[in-house]
């Protein structure tokens, strides 16, 4: 990914298009851009290859924006975090496909887990420290999105779409294990 990131900067540079002193801007852009469209790319792949393309989607817009500002786990290397990312889909999207629970049991998850998450507030990681300021942006940011999480739970168990709401509940069990393990093990989070 980063030679590929590499190449693009340079042929940028040699066309003039950017400057020596903007190089590692748009290395770091370029890297980041291709690491997200392969993940996003791959993950869409395993959703419609498994039959699951909406439960896919919906997966990502639960986990995304919590996992972007509630923190966790970070893995050090593009190709450690790619592989871990599409197993956990896989493995979430093949517990819905081939188990479920009661519903109810979904929804009370679906109410406690983010409860939980809320307590645990964000995950600061080393490579990326924020100031207090920023920490309480990120934690209202993530308490509204947690009460959208809720009422989302609530109207797909009133409306009996069990799918969706045990891969929610799923969801928010990633999130917590993924918020945990820095807390429980702080020697995995550091560089």
């Amino acid at each position: 990914m980063e030679k590929l990131a590499i190449k693009l900067t340079d042929y940028l540079l040699s066309k003039d298009t950017i400057s020596e002193e903007d190089y590692d801007i748009y290395l770091y852009g370029f890297t980041c851009f291709l690491e997200i469209s392969i993940s996003f790319i791959t993950c869409f792949i395993i959703g419609i290859f498994l039959g699951m393309f909406f439960e896919c989607i919906l997966f990502f817009c639960i986990f995304m924006p919590l996992r972007s500002l509630a923190g966790g786990l970070h893995l050090n290397k593009f190709i450690h975090c790619y592989l871990m990312s599409c197993l956990i889909l896989t493995g979430s999207l093949l517990l819905v496909k081939y188990f479920s629970v009661p519903d109810y049991i979904s929804l009370i998850g679906c109410i406690l887990l983010p409860i939980i998450l809320f307590i645990i507030g964000p995950i600061n990681h080393p490579n990326r420290p924020v100031t207090e300021e920023e920490n309480s942006i990120f934690k209202n940011k993530t308490n509204i999105y947690l009460v959208l999480c809720i009422l989302l739970s609530i109207i797909l168990y009133l409306t009996k779409t069990s799918r969706y709401l045990f891969l929610e509940f799923i969801t928010f069990a990633v999130l917590i294990i993924s918020s945990l393990i820095p807390k429980l093990f702080p020697q995995v989070h550091k560089q």
